[in-house]
């Protein structure tokens, strides 16, 4: 088991908060920022309820490339 899965809410809920913080005050490199981009498309899938068709899942899939392209440079 993961030991992130381990670690109680409270640690958990201080790590976001302090990420938003840091997002906000524009103190993310450009590497942890797209880290926070790949977590919150996966996070947005994973919530999303809605249909899973063809086009949703090329709606997905472009806005994944079109965020990768944008900052993995």
């Amino acid at each position: 088991m993961c030991s992130l899965l381990k670690m109680d809410e409270t640690t958990i809920l201080a790590f976001l908060k302090k990420v938003t913080t840091d997002y906000e005050e524009k103190k993310l490199s450009e590497e942890e920022k797209r880290i926070i981009s790949e977590f919150f498309m996966e996070f947005s899938f994973l919530q999303d309820k809605s249909d899973k068709s063809e086009k949703n899942m090329m709606k997905y899939l472009f806005l994944g490339w079109f965020i990768h392209s944008n900052f993995a440079k």
